[in-house]
């Protein structure tokens, strides 16, 4: 249950936040500086995830260079305009490829 109260309390502090924006600025544009700073936002946090899901708390337990072998596909899958499905596949299919093998 407390899971549940979690989840709705995070939904209701996102949807705040996302309201709080507009209502602050109004009609005003943001500064150049932070635009690219919002710009590039989601892309900082996607790899802050995936470096604390690659690394996180299996550090003691060694690390799996098969992961970062799996996102290295994917990203080179990526640089060479695959789409983002085809690109997570392909590093899915290496990382369990990887591992079938060791």
């Amino acid at each position: 249950m407390s899971l549940w109260i979690a989840v709705i309390s995070v939904a209701l502090l996102n949807a705040a936040f996302k309201a709080v924006g507009p209502a602050l600025l109004g009609q005003h544009d943001l500064p150049p500086t932070l635009r690219r700073l919002v710009a590039i936002l989601p892309a900082v946090v996607l790899a802050a995830l995936i470096v604390s899901d690659v690394a996180g708390g299996r550090w003691a337990d060694g690390f799996d260079w098969r992961l970062v072998i799996g996102v290295g596909a994917a990203a080179t899958s990526r640089l060479f305009s695959m789409p983002m499905l085809a690109a997570v596949l392909i590093g899915v299919a290496v990382t369990a490829g990887l591992r079938v093998m060791a």
